[in-house]
């Protein structure tokens, strides 16, 4: 089998070094993807705080993508991570991918499409303290992995980005 093709990542920015931990806003949206259909999108969206939440699926603004939550995990008073998956059904030249934060003080999001592939496994792990670890088995040759984190305690908020790519 093929390695998937990355065709972008996108960062929806969360905070910066100036402004940590204050960036509200919702909606967020990426700029314009060229999406196929069959194309896979892998969004990671993370909100911290401690009444922090995020909203329900992404959508986009163009063409069709049937969306799948993956993982989701929050820990009380610090944050919440999701992980969706979504296969395009209706091509686009300029579609963009959006997402609603409930709460948050700050949040964000990241995008990453694939080509010629599928989904395969998906794991979750939270630590309040100490690093969290995960055991993850390959599915196939050639596989991508995509991960994604939060910290509410990171001098400039949250990162839920950019995931892993690993062949």
């Amino acid at each position: 089998m093929a390695a998937p093709t990355r065709v972008t990542g996108v960062s929806v920015a969360l905070t910066t070094a100036t402004t940590p931990k204050t960036t509200a806003t919702t909606p967020k949206i990426t700029a314009a993807l060229n999406i196929a259909v069959g194309d896979i999108f892998v969004v990671c969206g993370g909100a911290c705080g401690p009444s922090s939440g995020m909203g329900t699926n992404p959508s986009v603004s163009a063409g069709a993508v049937t969306w799948i939550l993956q993982k989701s995990v929050s820990a009380t008073g610090y944050g919440d991570l999701k992980l969706w998956s979504g296969t395009v059904t209706t091509a686009s030249a300029s579609a963009t991918v959006s997402l609603t934060g409930t709460g948050g003080l700050s949040w964000g999001f990241v995008v990453e499409q694939y080509r010629n592939g599928t989904v395969g496994a998906s794991v979750v792990n939270h630590a309040s303290t100490g690093v969290p670890t995960i055991a993850l088995t390959i599915g196939a040759a050639n596989s991508a992995i995509v991960s994604g984190s939060t910290d509410f305690n990171a001098s400039t908020g949250i990162l839920p980005g950019p995931p892993s790519t690993v062949r």
